[in-house]
Order: structure tokens, then C-alpha cells, then sequence
């Protein structure tokens, strides 16, 4: 057994890889004395290291009149704690203690009349309490360390946290997240709640919202997992902080928690100072999860309702809970169903035009899973029943044993590249370890998973699909129709008034006057971390070691895309359904799936792009079959049926979902009738066009300059005669023009548009501003002047907009920069909030844009996060050169961070504000606004500018 683990990771990860003595595999697992799970995973070829705590509760650890806590508390944990986060916690913790208790007064209050004063008087003193508080300090720590992603995340299952930091400032991350979860302390709660609330919004303006709300509750009726993690309206409009406090002492303990660490660091330095910072957390004794046995299906159970823009149907097994004994077989099996290469009875479904579309999803929870096979009948003529009744015929093929074992071989090779492809990622390869730890086990037998997966025989299969692929499951049917939302009214509290927003607690001096190694940046050496090479004029290769596994990538990126030709959107659609004059596509498809090969096309806005990728042991013959499809591609007027459906299906949902709402009014307020909305073609024109001159296209787009790179473990000399003979087909190739600019449209006045959608909970808004020329010797600047204004969590839009007046979930802006020098650069800016915030939304934007507030206090912060940042960034092996490819293209010569650093070192605030006048306020101020025009005043817009009405139909073609 041993044996044969070393050899399948020796052959498939390439454990002793180029200039890389350590196992990138390999973690250190312990547990401190005080239960503590400790997982150190050491990745030399990083300049960072991610670092994550997971507790073992989420949302089914929610009391049953109180769902949403586990979630709401994820928040509150970025508020600091006893020693960070307020200028006198003695004093504060007096207000503090006197809001909890209004809470539990409000939790008792019967009339809304009671609940309204209470939760005034819970506001008054909300003032009070927040006299003494410092908003955003724990955010501004770990941004003065270099700490980057910073953000957590609430599972059914699990609470995490997590960001990366620069590996010499590993004391210090551990210092914060030590005091993090030692006292955390609940101010600024009701500030935070709006906050929640606008996070609920969000989610039930997605359209499939409700549609998985009825699902779960189907699935799971009598176990926590049919309750959603953000929690019900009612139990969030009347928290507890007592049950959040009874949550927190209860799962927040060392034994049910795991401290993860994935990068560049040395076990034995660490160890030591894991033992000082995190031995010191207190244990505790868990409460056992109560039984929960959902009644079993009986035969076929059937909803109805009307949930979607689109007709969706979905069968739903139950199965079994993550990382069970036939989890793997599972995954097998949904793959015999749908898999990536599209060889799955339910592809062939949709590949046969027998329906609209068909798909397998899996819900994975650690207590319970299912399977879900969905499928989209057709738009005219085709019921629900008909559909599924071809479907099930489908499924039911598993427990006969119905599939041959060449499919089951190729499934097996493409989910053991799968395996080790995502293992390539330290974030990842930390979510890994974040499953060992919650599935209680090893990590050695986490890398046992490419063994389990050869290990599971024929009748191992059978056994399992019959177990639970049988008659007894749940069927749903959605039918077009909008479920009624609820929309919240906007408090009338008062904001928070900050006081003390540039302050400084003594802990963070504390962790401010903590010693650091200093350590020299790395920069990535043109040349040497990626070979590149101009083979021609119109054909430049770039090279980058693989250091990790045996998996090669190749991108062709030729230089013509959508602004040029916005037809090649749905082209690069038709090219993912191609066969060639040898074979036809299912029977491409399941060539490169035998290989462990997959290839896929997309374009975008100056390319159109073919990725490939493989196994570096069959890599002759993945070019073969590559150039094969390159240069055969073979018109199918069927697979053409397909590419209209689709092109049906999207365009059914755009219209409905608040982001593309958003987007296309945002496109269509900056450029007019050439918005990508606009100019690309219609579903009649898709429809018009034939095979041949969709194929026709796509050979066209390849006629141009091509950027190749390629990520691997073969000799770049090799490698590079292989690829450009192989799948640069043309001969003779065209100089591109790209990157393109598309003309903006130069607005005169300050303008507003604004579209009514009664349909959706929070408005959609954003801002845009024409800039000025940029010269490369401003790119610094403009770096500091994003940081400044909107970069992250103590940045002015963050904070003025959802810290101090809780108006949004997500509020950002920066000073976009185009691809090359010389154009202009612009600023964009957005908020999503609820409707009847809109205007102060506005308000507040406008305001920090035309008046932008001096705070010189946090130039210490800018410039130590954008120093320590430099230490911390470095792209994956797989788009490196991208990366480079990107600075060339810019003019770089170097790694244009030689240059930034001279200028962060010497930064003054002045920059700031000087970059500001050159830049900003040159244009007027252009904003746009999707929403509920019934829940704010319209005429209130007149201030912003001149308003004008827009439609949906003249904003999507």
C-alpha cells in the first residue's frame, strides 16, 4: 500500500521538482496540548504564506429561534477585541453591556411600537459606545503587515478565516489572530446588523435563491441544513447577543478549532511561536450534534411552484456526507452522468438537442449530501414530464451497470488531474487541509484519494448507484415565475459618527513595535522565471517551469477580439461543440478525455483564446489531437441548434439578474450604442449564421499574431517547436491591433441613468469618471491613490459607505488604468444597497469623489501596506507569464515593482492629493441606477445631475 502511494504521487506530482527540494505536498500535523488541530504545509516557492482558522459549527450549530448567529458572529469577529479596536475598553464595555440587554428586551417586545423604541434606545447608546470605538483597526493591522484577501466565509458546517501575509511578518499575523479569538467584543452591532441585512438583500435578488431554499427544505425537513446560513428576516431583525456570546464560548474553543498555515516559512520556527500565541486558547467540552434522520423519500415526492425566469426541473438523491466511505464512488458515478468533457449520458441528452440543457450538481455537506440532476426542458413544445422521464432513463442506467470501462478509466485519469491541478494553489491546497481537519482525518489520507479512485471496482459502482439512485427521491419543478420578496424598510437610525477612526489601541502599537527580519522582495526576472521568446514578429512564446506535478497548460491567445469582432463571443461557444472531418464531437471529446486532456475556447474583449491542457506523459498525442481539431474543424448544423439554446437561456436571465442589470446600464452610460450589450449579435443574427461561417470566423480570429504560453515540465527549445508546429495552423499570420480601446463616450454634464426595475431588493449604482493620460512613472501613485480612496476595508469608500452608515455589503472604487500607455485611464466605483437607501448611497459617492477628505494620518498605513504588499505578491507558475506578457505590453522591461518601491518609500500624502487634482474632477461625474424607483425619491437625483430614463431594451439588444 505504502509503496504504491509513493509511487502515484512521485509520478503524478513530480515530488523532487525543479529547483524545489521541500515536498510541496507534505504537511506537518499536530495537535497543541490544548486540542488545538495544527497543519503546516511549508511552500518554499512562495514568497507568502495563507494562513486560516476553521471552527467546526456554521449554520446547523444555529439555535433553532435564533438562525444566522454563526454567520452574523463571522462579522462581528472583524470588530476587534478587548485590546484592539477601542480607545477604552472599560469604558466602552459599560454601553456594551447595557446594549445586550436591550437586545433581550427586544427579543421579548410583542408590538412594533416596542420594538421601534427599543431599538432607538439601543441606537442612543450605539452613539455612545461608539465614542470610544476604532472602526476598521483590526483590518488596518493586518494591512500594515502586508496582509492581503483578508475575509471569512460561513458554511452549513464551518466559520473560516483567512488572508495572506508576507512571510517575514509571521509573529505579528499570529500575535492579531491570537487576541482575535481569545475576547472578541461585540461593538458596533447594530451599525454591522444593516450590514447583514444588505448581504439577505443580495441574496434574494439572486434568481436561484429561492429555488435552493426549497430544495434544502425538501431534502433535509428536520435538520438544520434546511435553514440558510444568512438566517431568516425575523430571527435577524430581533438578534441576541447573549445566544451569540452562549455560540462563541461553546464552539470557539481550541479543540474544535484548526490553525492552518500554507507558504514560506521552517517548521521549527514556528512550532515555538504556534505553542505562545495559540497554546494559550481555552478548551472546552463540545456539545454533541443531536440526531437528525430526515423521513426517507417515499417513491417519487413532488414540488411545484413557480421560482425561476426559465422553466428548471431537478431530481435530488440523498446520499451520504462529505469524505464518507463512498464519496469517491459517488463522484464516479455523477461523472458517468455529466462530466467537463461533455462524454456523460446527460451531456448526450443535450448534445442529441433531446432538451434544453441537463447537469448534475452536488451538495456535499459533512452530515448529508445529494446529488442533483437538473435539466431545462425546451423553451416551445416540451413538458416537464417528458423531460423527465428521459432523465431518469439516464440515471437508471448506473444501477444496471450500464457503462463501459474505457469511460470509467478516462474519468478516473481527468479526476486524479483534477486532484493533483488543485493542489497546485497554496489557497487551495489550505481549503484541503480545511476538509482533512472537518472530516476528521489525516492529511496522508486526503493524498489518498488518486488510490481510492483506482481502487473503486465495477461492482463497487453498481452496488453504490443502487444504493442511492433508486426510486426513492425528490423531484421539483420550477416554473417561470418571480416568488414575492420581502424588502425591509431603512432604519431610522442615527450613523455612526467616528471619532476615533485614526487612532491607535496600545495593542496595535504593541504589535507595530514587534521586531521583523527584514527580507529583500522577489521579483520575477524576465528571462528567468519565464523564458520568452519572439519566435517571429507575430508569434511570441513564453515558458514557465511546472514545479508541482507532470499536468502541462498551454494558452493561444490571438490577437483579435470581441471589440473588434463581437461575434466571436458566440463563436468561441460553437468552438467547445466542434468535431473534425475524422471524428465527430462526441467521439473528439472522448479521445481527449482518455488522454487526461480537455481544450476550450473563450474570447474576450482583445482575444480570442484556445486553453489546453494535459497530462505531460501524453502530450504528444493531445497535440496531435489538437491540431487535428485546429486544422479540421468540422461545421455541424446540430451542434448549431445548440449554440442558439444557449445563447436563448442566457439572455432569458440576464435581464433578470441585478448584475447584469447593473453592468450593461453601467456599459451603456459609458459607450453608448457600442456597448458590448449592444454590439454583439442578436439571438435572430446567431440564429441567421451558419456552421460553416461560425468555423469560418473562428479560422479568421486565428489568423492573427498569437501570444503562446506555456507552463510544464518539457524542454522550452522542445516544447516550443512542438506547439507552434502543431497548433499554429496558418502559415502566414496578421499584425493584430489589439489591445483596442473602445471610445468612451465623452459626457458635457453630469449625468444620471436610471433604470426602473420594481422587481429588484437593492439598487444597483455605479460611477464612472473620464481620467487623463497616465505616464508609467504615475503608476505608483495611482497604486497609493487606490489604497487611499477605495483599495479595502479602511478605505474611504468602504468605510464612509458601509462602516459608518451601513449602506451596502460591498462598496469599491479605483482608478482603472488601460492596457497600454498613452489612453486615458478613468474612475469607476459601485454600491449595491437596499432601494430606499439609494440617495444617501449617492450622497456619500458623490461626495468622496468631488470632495475627497484629507486624512493624512494614514499615510503610515498606505505605504507599510503597499511596501509589505510587494513582499507578498507572486502570481501561480500557471499565469506568471501572463503577468509578464501584461508588463510588456505596458513597456515594462522589469518587474515594474523595482520602480513602485522608490516611490512607496518616499511617499508623502501630498502624492495622494496631488494625484487626485490631476487626475480627478477633470470630467463630470456620470452615474447610473438600477432599481426600485417606488422605494426613493426620483426627483432627489436632480442634484447628481441631469436624469435620464432608460430601458431594459435599450440597454440589451
Amino acid at each position: 500500500m505504502k509503496n504504491s502511494v509513493l509511487l502515484s504521487l512521485f509520478v503524478l506530482t513530480g515530488l523532487f521538482a525543479i529547483g524545489q527540494k521541500e515536498n510541496p505536498l507534505e504537511v506537518v500535523q499536530y495537535r497543541l496540548e490544548n486540542g488545538l488541530t495544527v497543519m503546516l504545509n511549508v511552500d518554499k516557492s512562495q514568497p507568502n504564506v495563507f494562513g486560516m482558522v476553521v471552527v467546526k459549527g456554521g449554520s446547523k450549530r444555529d439555535p433553532n429561534d435564533a438562525t444566522g448567529i454563526a454567520h452574523y458572529f463571522e462579522h462581528i469577529m472583524f470588530k476587534g477585541s478587548e485590546k484592539l479596536g477601542s480607545i477604552d475598553y472599560a469604558t466602552e464595555k459599560i454601553y456594551l453591556d447595557s446594549i445586550a440587554v436591550k437586545y433581550d428586551e427586544l427579543a421579548l417586545a410583542s408590538t412594533d411600537e416596542d420594538k421601534e423604541k427599543i431599538q432607538l434606545e439601543i441606537n442612543r447608546i450605539s452613539m455612545k459606545a461608539g465614542e470610544y470605538a476604532i472602526p476598521n483597526e483590526f483590518d488596518k493591522v493586518i494591512a500594515k503587515i502586508g496582509g492581503t484577501n483578508l475575509n471569512a466565509f460561513t458554511s452549513n458546517d464551518l466559520i473560516a478565516y483567512h488572508n495572506s501575509f508576507p512571510a517575514n511578518q509571521m509573529e505579528k499575523w499570529m500575535a492579531i489572530y491570537s487576541d482575535r479569538f481569545i475576547d472578541p467584543v461585540f461593538r458596533l452591532f447594530q451599525s454591522e446588523l444593516e450590514t447583514v441585512y444588505e448581504e439577505k438583500n443580495m441574496s434574494m435578488d439572486n434568481s436561484f435563491n429561492k429555488l435552493f431554499e426549497v430544495i434544502n427544505e425538501g431534502l433535509y425537513k428536520g435538520h438544520p441544513y434546511e435553514n440558510t446560513v444568512l438566517g431568516s428576516i425575523a430571527h435577524l431583525k430581533n438578534p441576541s447577543l447573549r445566544k451569540m456570546q452562549e455560540y462563541f464560548d461553546t464552539y470557539y474553543v481550541a479543540n474544535n478549532m484548526a490553525l492552518i498555515l500554507v507558504g514560506n516559512f521552517d517548521v521549527a520556527t514556528v512550532k515555538p511561536m504556534i505553542e505562545k500565541y495559540f497554546g494559550i486558547w481555552r478548551q472546552g467540552e463540545i456539545p454533541s450534534m443531536p440526531e437528525y434522520t430526515p423521513k426517507p423519500f417515499d417513491g417519487r415526492e413532488f414540488i411545484s411552484k413557480k421560482l425561476t425566469p426559465i422553466r428548471v426541473g431537478l431530481m435530488a438523491f440523498r446520499t451520504t456526507g462529505r469524505g464518507s466511505n463512498d464519496d469517491v464512488a459517488l463522484q464516479i458515478l455523477n461523472k458517468v452522468l455529466s462530466n467537463e468533457a461533455s462524454t456523460g449520458y446527460l451531456d448526450k441528452l443535450y448534445h442529441d438537442n433531446k432538451l434544453m440543457m441537463s447537469g448534475c450538481m452536488e451538495l456535499q455537506y459533512a452530515d448529508l449530501g445529494a446529488n442533483m440532476v437538473l435539466f431545462v426542458p425546451k423553451i416551445v413544445g416540451q413538458s416537464f414530464k417528458k423531460v423527465e422521464k428521459l432523465v431518469y432513463a439516464e440515471v437508471s442506467r448506473l444501477g444496471k451497470g450500464d457503462f463501459d470501462d474505457e469511460m470509467i478509466a478516462a474519468i478516473k485519469t481527468n479526476l486524479k488531474k483534477d486532484f493533483y491541478q488543485s493542489l497546485e494553489s497554496p489557497n487551495y491546497r489550505g481549503y484541503f487541509m480545511m476538509d482533512a481537519f472537518m472530516q476528521g482525518k489525516d492529511w496522508k489520507q486526503i493524498l489518498l484519494f488518486p488510490e481510492e479512485v483506482d481502487r473503486i471496482s465495477r461492482e463497487e459502482l453498481i452496488r453504490v448507484a443502487r444504493q442511492y439512485y433508486g426510486e426513492n427521491y425528490l423531484t421539483i419543478y420550477s416554473k417561470m415565475g418571480f416568488p414575492k420578496k420581502e424588502k425591509l424598510k431603512k432604519p431610522n437610525f442615527k450613523h455612526l459618527e467616528p471619532k476615533n477612526s485614526e487612532s491607535k489601541s496600545d495593542f496595535a502599537k504593541q504589535i507595530e513595535q514587534m521586531p521583523v527580519v527584514m527580507t529583500d522582495p522577489v521579483f520575477i526576472e524576465f528571462g528567468k522565471d519565464v523564458e520568452i521568446q519572439d519566435v517571429t514578429d507575430k508569434i511570441h512564446f513564453y515558458f514557465t517551469p511546472n514545479p508541482i506535478n507532470n499536468i502541462f497548460s498551454i494558452s493561444l491567445e490571438f490577437g483579435l477580439g470581441t471589440i473588434k469582432n463581437p461575434e466571436l463571443d458566440p463563436a468561441s461557444t460553437f468552438f467547445n461543440l466542434l468535431g473534425t472531418e475524422k471524428r465527430d464531437f462526441p467521439a473528439l471529446k472522448k479521445e481527449f478525455q482518455k488522454l487526461g486532456a480537455s481544450v476550450q475556447a473563450y474570447a474576450d474583449p482583445d482575444a480570442f483564446v484556445i486553453y489546453i491542457d494535459g497530462l505531460e506523459e501524453n502530450m504528444e498525442a493531445t497535440l496531435t489531437l489538437v491540431h487535428e481539431l485546429l486544422a479540421e474543424m468540422k461545421a455541424d448544423d446540430k451542434q448549431l441548434e445548440k449554440l442558439v439554446s444557449e445563447s436563448k437561456v442566457d439572455r432569458k436571465f440576464e435581464d433578470k439578474e441585478p448584475y447584469s442589470i447593473g453592468e450593461a446600464l453601467d456599459n451603456f452610460a459609458m459607450y453608448g450604442d457600442n456597448s458590448p450589450y449592444l454590439t454583439r449579435p442578436t439571438i435572430k443574427e446567431i440564429k441567421a449564421r451558419t456552421a460553416a461561417e461560425w468555423v469560418s470566423m473562428i479560422k479568421e480570429a486565428m489568423k492573427y499574431e498569437v501570444d503562446i504560453h506555456y507552463s510544464g515540465k518539457t524542454n522550452s527549445t522542445e516544447i516550443r517547436q512542438k506547439i507552434v508546429s502543431n497548433l499554429v495552423v496558418n502559415s502566414t499570420l496578421e499584425k493584430t491591433e489589439s489591445p483596442v480601446e473602445m471610445p468612451r463616450i465623452a459626457r458635457t454634464e453630469r449625468t444620471v441613468f436610471l433604470l426602473e426595475d420594481k422587481k429588484l431588493i437593492q439598487s444597483q449604482i455605479t460611477f464612472f469618471m473620464e481620467g487623463t493620460v497616465l505616464k508609467p512613472e504615475e503608476m505608483a501613485h495611482c497604486n497609493s491613490f487606490n489604497e487611499y480612496f477605495g483599495g479595502g476595508m479602511y478605505s474611504l469608500v468602504f468605510q464612509e459607505a458601509r462602516e459608518f452608515r451601513s449602506l451596502a455589503y460591498s462598496a469599491w472604487a479605483y482608478f482603472r488604468n488601460p492596457p497600454v500607455f498613452g489612453r486615458k485611464s478613468y474612475l469607476l466605483g459601485g454600491i449595491t444597497c437596499q432601494a430606499d437607501k439609494t440617495i444617501e448611497a449617492i450622497q456619500i459617492f458623490d461626495s468622496l469623489i468631488t470632495k475627497m477628505p484629507r486624512k493624512p494620518e494614514r499615510l503610515e498605513i498606505i505605504r507599510e501596506s503597499l511596501l509589505q504588499a510587494v513582499n507578498s505578491y507572486r502570481p501561480s507558475f500557471r499565469y506568471l507569464s501572463q503577468t509578464v506578457a501584461r508588463w510588456r505590453m505596458l513597456g515594462y522591461k522589469e518587474d515594474p515593482r523595482k520602480q513602485y518601491l522608490e516611490v512607496y518609500n518616499k511617499l508623502k500624502f501630498s502624492d495622494i492629493v496631488e494625484f487626485y487634482k490631476n487626475h480627478l474632477n477633470r470630467s463630470p461625474l456620470i452615474t447610473t441606477v438600477a432599481g426600485d424607483t417606488e422605494r426613493f425619491d426620483v426627483k432627489a437625483l436632480a442634484p447628481f445631475g441631469k436624469t435620464v430614463v432608460v430601458t431594459k431594451k435599450e440597454i440589451f439588444n
